[in-house]
């Protein structure tokens, strides 16, 4: 007994020794110091409560997927659809009035219990896809590499301050002010807000948690479409194109870019290839659950973007060429599943615009004709200007686009134009199982291009790259195949694939370098750990915008501020006002009048402050962008020097307005 204590005794010492060492040292040499300390304070809780979220909206979908005994793929669709489950909730709070931190932790709590059970399952299930897709050659496991890599600065980007042109103008504005009046409204004039918002409830949902970075939302989808595309691609292809395909996917620079931004399109390109791959499950089988499934999703892409709106025709289509004699039935079916899931988010534009596509077709609150005349800038497309340009396009996107350059505004890479093209001239070559799954896929790319390229043809607000990013990863799945069929045109001295092969890694090599080195000078690493404030990074990556943003929020609380020819409103934290269309000046001039009218007016609607973005300014009328004519620029030069008084420049770039005479 004795010898027992004394051995406990000395236990005791020899680690309260060790214990004492390591603390004292790290008291001396602490490994962050305190402005490291709260960064990573601001980004472990949000990785946090996204992973919580992920997992638990996994559980909540693969117990409702229990019944259907589908692939590897399972995983990734359960989490699709327990993150569409959350948006739906998440709305339905919000249209009652019940956006509360506490209310959207409950969710979470009985999404667990109801998810208790599948939880391991679907654990068990996404371990088993990555497994599967677990590259075997060389080349595939450079292409994961690449994956790896890009998606890793897309996470890293996530959790920065947001400062792309779009969340700041409405993928987080929107969710700022349902979060501030703790319900969904349409109080202020951004028509952006009428949309059907799939994407935005999540942004919202996570900041009711108390996530600081809604972004990780739209990453987790860019990450759950890329193994997508690697299951599909290795199941139609055979097991080297998995990643590979996944990596043609993120040759396109853009794609990377917007994982790490607020947006919206990755989740769009997640719920149509989900629905591509249950209705070639459902083709298999002829499995009602399946066309269910994919009716669901096909609803999620409706509730996401109008511009799913002939993509989902695109899959129609394929069930009414694929049913057979259930043709009517299935096809009413799928159509009928689908409505009901966008349903909600419609309503939700029915009951604050009064009108369910707002603004379309029915126009709405804080529209009319004139506004649609701008918003849709009919007949300025390249069938007006330059219709040569419409044969050429996929060239000219191709080559000459540049993400945040004029024109189509946004790079994709050149793996797609180089490699679709052979997957098609080999059709004779392909098996019949790979002819019918490319037969679909070209149904749903064709009918969204025709549609793309009529929007090219008609507005010159709709010359975009980017959207095309749905069906991306069906152009990468195709593409992928002309790596497997070269091989019919090889030479005993000549390799085709060999070379295919080499250029494919050489166009990796450079987009990787290129989104590294971007990554590095653009200071993300800094704020996350605390080498660069958040206040210096945002001024740094937004300029003058965020200081005038800031100098706005000295105002009195009450101050309710005009923007002219800006969009952007998502730091101004006074009743601002964005000029969401860049129609403020051009609108009021056609309804209101003379300067000195429309002074009157704004006053009366409580118009205090106006904020002018003076490049916008010059791009409306130096540069012609918009219909505004020079009689529009002289009538806003009087309003200026007759009704307004300059505050501050911020500058040259942004002039701060107050009135020069207040009405009685």
């Amino acid at each position: 007994m004795h010898k027992s204590r004394r051995s406990l005794i000395r236990f005791g010492l020899f680690l309260a020794w060790l214990l004492v060492v390591v603390a004292g040292y790290f008291v001396a040499h602490k490994p962050a110091d305190n402005a490291q300390l709260l960064a990573l304070a601001g980004w472990i809780p949000t990785v946090l409560i996204g992973l919580v979220l992920v997992l638990v909206a996994g559980a909540v979908g693969q117990r409702i997927l229990n019944r259907w005994h589908g692939g590897a793929e399972r995983a990734l669709l359960a989490l699709g659809l327990g993150l569409g489950v959350f948006s739906a909730l998440t709305l339905m709070l919000g249209l009652i009035g019940a956006l509360r931190p506490e209310i959207a932790w409950a969710l979470i709590a009985i999404g667990a219990w109801f998810g208790r059970r599948a939880i391991r399952s679907w654990w068990g299930d996404l371990r088993q896809l990555l497994v599967l897709i677990k590259p075997t050659t060389s080349f595939a496991k450079f292409a994961a590499f690449y994956c790896t890599l890009v998606l890793s600065i897309a996470f890293a980007q996530a959790l920065a301050p947001a400062t792309a042109w779009d969340g700041l103008a409405y993928h987080l504005k929107g969710p700022d002010i349902y979060l501030a009046a703790g319900r969904i409204t349409h109080t202020l004039d951004l028509p952006y807000l009428g949309f059907p918002q799939f994407g935005e409830m999540l942004f919202l949902y996570v900041r009711l948690l108390g996530g600081a970075a809604s972004t990780l939302v739209h990453w987790v989808f860019a990450l759950a479409t890329t193994l997508l595309i690697a299951a599909q691609a290795r199941r139609l292809w055979g097991e080297t194109s998995g990643w590979i395909a996944a990596a043609i996917f993120l040759s396109a620079e853009t794609v990377v870019i917007e994982a790490g931004w607020p947006y919206v399109d990755l989740m769009l390109a997640f719920c149509i290839l989900a629905a591509y791959i249950c209705l070639q499950s459902w083709r298999e089988d002829q499995q009602r659950t399946v066309l269910v499934l994919a009716g669901i999703f096909s609803g999620f892409a409706m509730a996401t973007k109008y511009s799913a709106a002939p993509i989902v025709v695109g899959l129609l289509f394929i069930v009414v060429i694929r049913s057979g004699r259930a043709r009517f039935r299935s096809t009413l079916q799928l159509a009928g599943i689908a409505a009901l899931a966008a349903a909600p988010w419609y309503l939700k534009s029915l009951l604050l615009t009064g009108n369910p596509f707002y603004p379309f077709v029915f126009g709405g609150l804080y529209w009319d004709s004139i506004r649609s005349q701008i918003f849709s800038r009919w007949d300025t497309g390249l069938a007006f200007t330059a219709p040569w340009q419409l044969l050429t396009a996929p060239w000219d996107a191709t080559i000459w686009g540049i993400e945040g350059k004029v024109g189509y505004a946004a790079t994709i890479g050149p793996l797609f134009l180089m490699l679709f093209p052979i997957t098609l001239l080999a059709w004779k070559q392909l098996e019949i199982r790979q002819r019918r799954a490319l037969a679909d896929g070209l149904m749903i790319c064709g009918i969204a291009y025709i549609s793309w390229l009529y929007g090219l043809a008609m507005s010159a607000s709709l010359l975009q790259s980017r959207l095309l990013i749905p069906i991306f990863p069906l152009l990468a799945i195709i593409a992928v195949g002309s790596l497997q069929v070269l091989s019919h045109w090889d030479r005993p001295s000549l390799s085709l694939r060999r070379i295919s092969t080499v250029l494919v890694t050489l166009v990796l090599i450079a987009t990787g370098l290129k989104i590294t080195l971007d990554f590095g000078r653009a200071g993300v690493v800094d704020v996350l750990l605390g080498g660069q404030w958040r206040e210096d990074y945002l001024t740094d990556h937004l300029g003058w915008y965020y200081v005038a943003m800031q100098s706005l929020n000295e105002l009195d609380g009450s101050a309710h501020v005009l923007f002219l020819w800006e969009p952007r409103s998502l730091y101004c934290n006074v009743d601002c006002w964005p000029d969401s269309m860049i129609d403020n000046w051009w609108h009021a001039r056609r309804t209101i009048g003379s300067s000195a009218d429309i002074a009157l007016r704004w006053q009366q609607a409580g118009i205090q402050y106006l904020v002018v973005f003076q490049p916008g300014y010059q791009a409306a009328f130096d540069i012609g962008l918009d219909p505004s004519t020079p009689e529009d620029q002289r009538a806003f030069g009087q309003f200026v020097d007759e009704q307004l008084a300059l505050v501050k420049n911020f500058g040259d770039a942004y002039y701060l307005y107050r009135w020069r005479k207040n009405i009685p």
